[in-house]
């Protein structure tokens, strides 16, 4: 398995979630989940409710990557609604959840999973390789996530984002990672792409030719890239 950028790499590309961000757990889905049950489940303990959206969203996304398709914002809250014996929820609900959860986000932003991040990412740019996302998105979607990126200080690092939600198709399935090699002309041989799940990033890029890297124990962001560049 690779643990380093190889040298006729032109393009990596990242996935984001726990690859390059993590969650301001305490200050957002906490938030987000109390608001949540107090219009699904206003009788229930907020914790467990939270335990319910937790185990929820993991499910959504182990079906999200056996299908090829993102489970969206909409069908994460029906799934809930249905576990915890609710109605479901209208669409103008849904809109105000999306919109609530948008505007917490943006208040309680992403942090990043190594604080020299930009830096690191600045190295990879001044050995003249391009830079791209290639993220599931879930709760969460593009238009969300490209404003926070940016406000972190990494968006504008990027040629590339391509958005499971915008695209129609989730990590592995390969017409995600194919938008890439449209987008950018480079070919699929010449593309790493950095992931840390097995199945959505390593089994997703190397199925149609890509050169993965696995994020997973003592290989992380800092050591792949400066033993690469």
């Amino acid at each position: 398995m690779l643990e380093r950028i190889t040298p006729d790499t032109e393009l990596v590309s990242f996935d984001l979630w726990l690859t390059l961000i993590k969650s301001n757990g305490r200050n957002f889905k906490n938030i987000r989940n109390a608001h949540m049950g107090s219009l699904l489940a206003p009788h229930m303990l907020e914790s467990d409710f939270d335990e319910v959206v937790r185990a929820q969203d993991k499910m959504a996304d182990k079906i999200a990557e056996s299908r090829g398709q993102d489970v969206l914002f909409g069908e994460r809250v029906r799934l809930v609604a249905k576990a915890v014996g609710a109605a479901e929820p209208s669409e103008s609900m849904l809109e105000e959840l999306y919109e609530y959860q948008g505007k917490l986000f943006q208040k309680n932003l992403p942090l990043l999973l190594d604080d020299s991040t930009p830096k690191l990412l600045d190295q990879i740019k001044d050995s003249g390789r391009e830079l791209a996302i290639i993220s599931n998105t879930g709760y969460m979607h593009g238009d969300q996530m490209r404003l926070a990126l940016d406000a972190i200080g990494i968006g504008q690092k990027f040629e590339y984002k391509i958005f499971s939600n915008e695209v129609g198709y989730a990590k592995p399935d390969s017409r995600i990672f194919q938008r890439l090699l449209d987008m950018s002309g480079v070919e699929a041989s010449h593309i790493t792409h950095i992931g840390d799940n097995a199945r959505a990033d390593v089994l997703g890029a190397t199925q149609i030719g890509m050169q993965a890297i696995h994020m997973v124990g003592d290989v992380s962001l800092r050591s792949i890239i400066e033993g690469s560049v």
